[in-house]
């Protein structure tokens, strides 16, 4: 089966939470793609999980081609 390519806006506390159980816990998903506006925030928590897609901006992050979902937890 194909991984479902997942990016996920908002890296507080619910968005955190939902942003490392699709890195870690949910089968047959990537996480590819991280987006909020604290950028030092963004960049610590998507080298954690391995994320190389890192947006401030949400409308630049729909221009990722191989995104199959996206998750709002703003």
């Amino acid at each position: 089966m194909k991984k479902v390519r997942i990016g996920s806006v908002g890296l507080g506390r619910l968005g955190l939470q939902h942003a490392e159980n699709i890195a870690n816990r949910v089968r047959n998903a990537e996480l590819v793609a991280l987006c909020d506006v604290d950028q030092k925030k963004l960049n610590e928590t998507a080298d954690r999980l391995g994320v190389s897609h890192r947006f401030t901006s949400f409308e630049e992050m729909l221009r990722v081609k191989d995104l199959d979902a996206v998750v709002l937890v703003s």
